[in-house]
């Protein structure tokens, strides 16, 4: 994780349609539009109660802030845990205080990281892969380079249970559905210029014969 991939991050959670600010570490550090990003990705399991708890009270200090986003953690971390099949080992977690304390990027990213994890392995994961694809190039390229680095196996950052596929296999899965966004949404496009060009011939032609 570096900067200019947190950033491309920071891009990606503006896709969704959620209450407040999220365009910077400051305003995400509360943990109330992650968690409602959370909620519009895996509504049952990121309830409409657990979403209650988390907006409930407006995080106004560091102390309800880190609270916050522990529990946003926690809930990511169970996500993948049982729905995902996957465990994260406690070295690839944010540091949620370098968060909190000195809003820092990168470990911003990392969480950000993980929550895109479970956009892109959740029931409508096909929605959040076109609102990928309809951002700008570089920005899809820094998202699709997040998913690949959850995907990394040296360090062994991820395991599976055994019930569950593992995390190589989901992303290489949304990654494979990216790849065929991507060039469904290029061919579309071609067809598009090859009607124009077919209008403006017919236009023309007509033209003539008058």
């Amino acid at each position: 994780m570096d900067e200019d991939l947190a950033e491309c991050l920071l891009l990606w959670v503006q896709t969704f349609s959620v209450d407040g600010e999220r365009d910077s570490v400051q305003s995400l550090s509360d943990g109330a539009a992650l968690s409602q990003i959370l909620h519009e990705v895996a509504p049952s399991f990121f309830n409409e109660e657990w979403l209650s708890g988390m907006i409930a009270e407006e995080a106004s200090n560091k102390h309800l802030k880190m609270s916050k986003l522990k529990k946003v953690l926690k809930g990511v971390v169970s996500f993948y845990d049982e729905v995902m099949g996957i465990k994260i080992q406690e070295n690839k977690k944010p540091n949620l205080k370098m968060v909190v304390e000195s809003t820092n990027l990168i470990e911003m990213g990392k969480l950000l990281q993980l929550v895109l994890g479970c956009a892109v392995n959740c029931d409508n994961k096909q929605d959040y892969i076109q609102a990928i694809m309809s951002m700008e190039e570089s920005v899809q390229h820094g998202v699709m380079t997040a998913i690949q680095q959850l995907m990394t196996q040296d360090s062994d950052p991820y395991s599976s249970d055994g019930d569950g596929l593992d995390v190589a296999t989901q992303l290489q899965n949304a990654m494979r559905d990216l790849a065929e966004s991507k060039q469904a949404n290029l061919e579309l496009s071609e067809r598009c210029r090859e009607l124009d060009l077919q209008v403006m011939f017919s236009i023309n032609t007509l033209s003539l014969h008058r």
